[in-house]
Protein backbone atom coordinates (compact mmCIF):
# COMPACT_ATOMS: atom_id res chain seq x y z
CA UNK A 1 0.00 0.00 0.00
CA UNK A 2 1.05 3.78 -0.73
CA UNK A 3 0.70 4.31 3.00
CA UNK A 4 3.62 1.78 3.67
CA UNK A 5 6.30 3.53 0.98
CA UNK A 6 9.03 5.95 1.27
CA UNK A 7 11.10 7.91 -1.48
CA UNK A 8 14.70 8.53 -1.15
CA UNK A 9 17.91 8.97 -3.05
CA UNK A 10 19.84 6.38 -4.34
CA UNK A 11 23.24 5.33 -6.39
CA UNK A 12 23.40 4.53 -9.98
CA UNK A 13 24.20 1.31 -9.47
CA UNK A 14 21.03 0.27 -7.54
CA UNK A 15 18.79 1.34 -10.55
CA UNK A 16 20.37 -0.79 -12.87
CA UNK A 17 17.71 -4.50 -12.28
CA UNK A 18 15.02 -1.69 -13.06
CA UNK A 19 16.43 -0.17 -16.12
CA UNK A 20 18.06 -3.31 -17.87
CA UNK A 21 15.54 -5.81 -17.44
CA UNK A 22 11.97 -3.90 -16.35
CA UNK A 23 12.23 -0.85 -18.68
CA UNK A 24 11.81 -1.31 -22.56
CA UNK A 25 14.30 0.92 -23.57
CA UNK A 26 16.64 -1.32 -21.73
CA UNK A 27 19.44 0.92 -21.41
CA UNK A 28 20.84 3.37 -18.48
CA UNK A 29 20.32 6.92 -19.64
CA UNK A 30 22.81 10.09 -17.89
CA UNK A 31 21.90 10.08 -14.44
CA UNK A 32 22.27 13.19 -12.34
CA UNK A 33 19.61 12.11 -9.85
CA UNK A 34 18.48 8.81 -8.93
CA UNK A 35 15.38 7.74 -6.45
CA UNK A 36 13.79 4.72 -5.36
CA UNK A 37 10.30 4.03 -3.91
CA UNK A 38 10.28 1.58 -1.13
CA UNK A 39 7.44 -0.02 -0.08
CA UNK A 40 8.33 -1.81 3.63
CA UNK A 41 11.74 -1.04 2.77
CA UNK A 42 11.78 -3.17 -0.33
CA UNK A 43 12.58 -1.11 -3.82
CA UNK A 44 9.80 -1.38 -6.04
CA UNK A 45 10.42 1.39 -8.21
CA UNK A 46 13.33 3.65 -9.95
CA UNK A 47 12.91 7.12 -11.08
CA UNK A 48 15.57 8.94 -12.54
CA UNK A 49 17.00 12.48 -13.71
CA UNK A 50 19.78 13.84 -16.02
CA UNK A 51 20.95 16.56 -18.23
CA UNK A 52 19.09 16.44 -21.63
CA UNK A 53 21.16 14.87 -24.73
CA UNK A 54 20.38 17.99 -26.48
CA UNK A 55 22.22 21.01 -24.88
CA UNK A 56 20.33 23.17 -27.28
CA UNK A 57 17.09 22.12 -25.82
CA UNK A 58 16.92 24.52 -22.82
CA UNK A 59 17.29 27.23 -25.16
CA UNK A 60 13.89 26.20 -27.50
CA UNK A 61 12.49 26.18 -24.20
CA UNK A 62 13.51 28.58 -22.31
CA UNK A 63 13.41 33.28 -22.93
CA UNK A 64 16.13 33.11 -20.92
CA UNK A 65 18.37 30.05 -20.61
CA UNK A 66 21.73 31.56 -19.14
CA UNK A 67 22.20 29.89 -15.44
CA UNK A 68 19.14 28.14 -15.60
CA UNK A 69 19.04 24.67 -14.62
CA UNK A 70 17.22 21.87 -16.50
CA UNK A 71 16.85 18.31 -16.16
CA UNK A 72 14.94 15.22 -18.03
CA UNK A 73 13.13 12.50 -16.08
CA UNK A 74 14.57 10.08 -18.34
CA UNK A 75 13.32 6.90 -16.70
CA UNK A 76 10.62 5.89 -14.88
CA UNK A 77 10.43 2.08 -13.79
CA UNK A 78 7.91 0.37 -11.26
CA UNK A 79 7.53 -3.55 -10.61
CA UNK A 80 5.07 -4.65 -12.85
CA UNK A 81 2.25 -5.19 -10.50
CA UNK A 82 2.45 -1.85 -8.99
CA UNK A 83 1.40 -0.27 -12.37
CA UNK A 84 -2.13 1.37 -12.08
CA UNK A 85 -2.29 2.05 -9.06
CA UNK A 86 -1.57 5.56 -8.31
CA UNK A 87 2.17 4.63 -7.31
CA UNK A 88 3.72 6.43 -10.12
CA UNK A 89 2.07 9.59 -9.58
CA UNK A 90 2.71 9.29 -6.20
CA UNK A 91 6.44 8.39 -6.65
CA UNK A 92 6.91 11.28 -9.50
CA UNK A 93 5.35 14.01 -7.01
CA UNK A 94 8.07 12.52 -4.17
CA UNK A 95 10.33 13.18 -6.71
CA UNK A 96 9.85 16.30 -7.54
CA UNK A 97 10.10 17.69 -4.12
CA UNK A 98 13.84 16.31 -3.45
CA UNK A 99 15.28 18.59 -6.40
CA UNK A 100 16.65 22.05 -6.00
CA UNK A 101 14.17 24.66 -6.35
CA UNK A 102 14.18 26.82 -9.38
CA UNK A 103 14.43 23.48 -11.68
CA UNK A 104 12.74 23.03 -15.05
CA UNK A 105 12.04 19.50 -15.72
CA UNK A 106 10.99 17.78 -19.17
CA UNK A 107 9.77 14.77 -20.08
CA UNK A 108 8.17 12.71 -23.07
CA UNK A 109 5.72 10.30 -23.43
CA UNK A 110 6.38 7.86 -26.34
CA UNK A 111 3.57 7.71 -28.57
CA UNK A 112 5.51 4.38 -30.44
CA UNK A 113 4.82 2.56 -26.84
CA UNK A 114 1.38 3.89 -26.47
CA UNK A 115 2.11 6.31 -23.72
CA UNK A 116 0.67 9.93 -23.50
CA UNK A 117 1.49 11.12 -20.17
CA UNK A 118 -0.95 9.91 -17.84
CA UNK A 119 1.73 9.68 -15.14
CA UNK A 120 2.59 13.66 -15.61
CA UNK A 121 -0.70 14.87 -16.03
CA UNK A 122 -1.76 13.15 -12.70
CA UNK A 123 1.39 15.61 -10.90
CA UNK A 124 -0.25 18.63 -13.19
CA UNK A 125 2.81 18.90 -15.62
CA UNK A 126 2.20 21.27 -18.07
CA UNK A 127 2.25 20.08 -21.80
CA UNK A 128 3.57 21.61 -24.56
CA UNK A 129 2.32 19.39 -27.77
CA UNK A 130 3.22 16.57 -29.56
CA UNK A 131 6.97 16.25 -31.53
CA UNK A 132 6.19 15.00 -34.69
CA UNK A 133 7.82 11.43 -35.65
CA UNK A 134 11.00 11.52 -37.92
CA UNK A 135 13.64 8.98 -39.16
CA UNK A 136 17.12 8.95 -38.56
CA UNK A 137 20.12 6.33 -39.92
CA UNK A 138 19.56 3.15 -38.28
CA UNK A 139 21.45 2.72 -35.27
CA UNK A 140 21.03 -1.09 -34.59
CA UNK A 141 19.18 0.11 -30.92
CA UNK A 142 21.63 3.18 -30.20
CA UNK A 143 20.30 6.38 -29.49
CA UNK A 144 19.47 8.91 -32.18
CA UNK A 145 21.72 10.74 -31.06
CA UNK A 146 24.45 8.77 -32.29
CA UNK A 147 23.81 8.36 -35.25
CA UNK A 148 26.51 10.39 -37.15
CA UNK A 149 28.87 7.22 -35.82
CA UNK A 150 27.02 4.76 -38.10
CA UNK A 151 27.18 4.31 -41.44
CA UNK A 152 23.81 2.54 -43.00
CA UNK A 153 21.87 2.27 -45.85
CA UNK A 154 18.79 1.92 -43.66
CA UNK A 155 16.75 4.09 -41.78
CA UNK A 156 15.33 3.87 -38.36
CA UNK A 157 11.92 5.62 -36.88
CA UNK A 158 12.11 7.83 -34.26
CA UNK A 159 8.58 7.84 -32.83
CA UNK A 160 6.73 11.12 -32.32
CA UNK A 161 6.54 12.10 -28.51
CA UNK A 162 4.33 13.93 -26.41
CA UNK A 163 6.57 16.08 -24.27
CA UNK A 164 5.72 17.93 -20.44
CA UNK A 165 7.47 20.92 -18.55
CA UNK A 166 7.37 21.04 -14.82
CA UNK A 167 8.57 23.87 -12.28
CA UNK A 168 10.10 23.07 -9.04
CA UNK A 169 9.46 25.68 -6.62
CA UNK A 170 6.99 27.62 -4.67
CA UNK A 171 4.00 29.19 -5.88
CA UNK A 172 5.56 32.26 -6.54
CA UNK A 173 8.37 31.07 -8.00
CA UNK A 174 6.65 28.76 -10.63
CA UNK A 175 4.92 31.77 -11.50
CA UNK A 176 7.99 33.64 -12.39
CA UNK A 177 9.55 30.58 -14.24
CA UNK A 178 6.36 30.31 -15.71
CA UNK A 179 6.75 33.95 -17.78
CA UNK A 180 10.22 32.76 -19.32
CA UNK A 181 8.59 29.01 -20.95
CA UNK A 182 8.67 30.25 -24.64
CA UNK A 183 7.12 27.61 -26.38
CA UNK A 184 3.35 26.70 -26.34
CA UNK A 185 1.50 25.65 -23.52
CA UNK A 186 -1.70 23.55 -24.18
CA UNK A 187 -4.80 23.62 -21.84
CA UNK A 188 -5.90 20.09 -22.86
CA UNK A 189 -3.97 16.45 -22.84
CA UNK A 190 -4.04 13.89 -24.51
CA UNK A 191 -5.31 11.05 -24.10
CA UNK A 192 -5.11 7.40 -25.46
CA UNK A 193 -5.93 3.76 -24.34
CA UNK A 194 -2.14 2.45 -23.15
CA UNK A 195 -0.89 -0.77 -23.84
CA UNK A 196 0.94 -3.01 -20.99
CA UNK A 197 3.84 -4.36 -22.50
CA UNK A 198 5.34 -7.88 -21.34
CA UNK A 199 8.58 -7.14 -19.24
CA UNK A 200 9.92 -10.49 -20.39
CA UNK A 201 9.79 -9.63 -24.19
CA UNK A 202 9.04 -5.96 -24.59
CA UNK A 203 7.20 -4.88 -27.75
CA UNK A 204 6.28 -1.19 -28.60
CA UNK A 205 3.05 -0.99 -30.48
CA UNK A 206 4.53 0.65 -33.64
CA UNK A 207 6.39 -2.67 -35.32
CA UNK A 208 8.57 -0.17 -37.07
CA UNK A 209 10.39 0.49 -33.78
CA UNK A 210 13.56 -0.59 -33.49
CA UNK A 211 14.18 -2.17 -36.55
CA UNK A 212 16.23 -1.72 -39.74
CA UNK A 213 13.46 0.40 -42.78
CA UNK A 214 14.16 0.90 -46.22
CA UNK A 215 13.96 4.08 -48.10
CA UNK A 216 10.09 3.70 -48.34
CA UNK A 217 10.18 3.06 -45.01
CA UNK A 218 8.81 -0.39 -44.93
CA UNK A 219 10.64 -3.14 -42.36
CA UNK A 220 13.23 -5.29 -43.22
CA UNK A 221 13.22 -8.81 -42.50
CA UNK A 222 16.10 -10.34 -41.53
CA UNK A 223 17.08 -14.11 -40.13
CA UNK A 224 18.17 -14.46 -36.28
CA UNK A 225 21.56 -15.80 -37.57
CA UNK A 226 21.84 -12.44 -39.87
CA UNK A 227 21.46 -10.18 -37.26
CA UNK A 228 25.50 -9.83 -36.83
CA UNK A 229 24.68 -7.48 -40.22
CA UNK A 230 23.31 -4.83 -38.44
CA UNK A 231 26.03 -4.88 -35.88
CA UNK A 232 27.87 -1.62 -36.61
Amino acid sequence: MIENCTVRRIKREDTRTFLYFIHYARRMPQITYAFGLFENNNLIGVCTFGYPASPSLIKSLLKDSENKILLELNRLCLKPEYNGKNYGSYFVSKCLKLLPNETYVVSYADSGWSHCGYVYQATNWLYTGKQEERFAKYCNGKHARHQERFDSEYKQLISSKYRYIYMVGDKRTKKDMLKNIKCEIFNEYPKVEEVKYDVNNPQPVDKRLNKPLTKNHEIIEVEDDENKLFDL
